[in-house]
Order: C-alpha cells, then structure tokens, then sequence
C-alpha cells in the first residue's frame, strides 16, 4: 500500500507462515453495533480516516484490539489511538 510495494510480498509471506489462525480476532459480526461511533470518528477527522479504519479506531477505544501497525499517518488525528510506526529511513 503507498508505494511500499518491495515491502508488501516480504511481510505477507511473513505473517502467512508465521501467524497462527486463532490468533486472528474477526470483528465484522460487531459492525452493527458500531456504526454512530464510526461515523463519528469519520466526522471527527472530516473523512481522512474511512470507514474502515474508523472502525479500527473504534475496536481500539472499546478495549476489543491493541496497538495498530498501519503505514497510515492519519490515525495520528484520533487522540490517545496507538499505532505502531513504521521506523523512519
């Protein structure tokens, strides 16, 4: 994603091998439950966050994930959401 692609097929073969199914938390079942807060946090960011990613924001404020490892600087507008960084070149 972003122009990172040398870095894409690395990391995927990484996590495929390496990252055991039960260790991934399906979320899309708590969507309906969600949606005001979403959009909220859409709203709050005048859209530089989409709905997806506000639905990270989201699951990361009510305690259901951690720490986010996202390329994407943007989630650096919802205060007090933790995203892992990609170090700097």
């Amino acid at each position: 994603e972003r122009r990172r692609d040398a870095e894409l097929v690395p990391v995927l073969e990484r996590l495929r091998s390496g990252l055991p199914r039960d260790a991934i938390r399906w979320t899309a079942a708590l969507l309906p439950g969600f949606l005001d807060p979403i959009f909220e946090v859409v709203l709050a960011t005048q859209g530089r966050l989409n709905f997806n990613d506000a639905f990270l924001v989201v699951l990361q404020r009510e305690g259901l994930i951690g720490p986010l490892a996202t390329f994407d600087a943007a989630f650096d507008l919802v205060d007090g959401f933790e995203r892992i960084a990609p170090p700097v070149h």
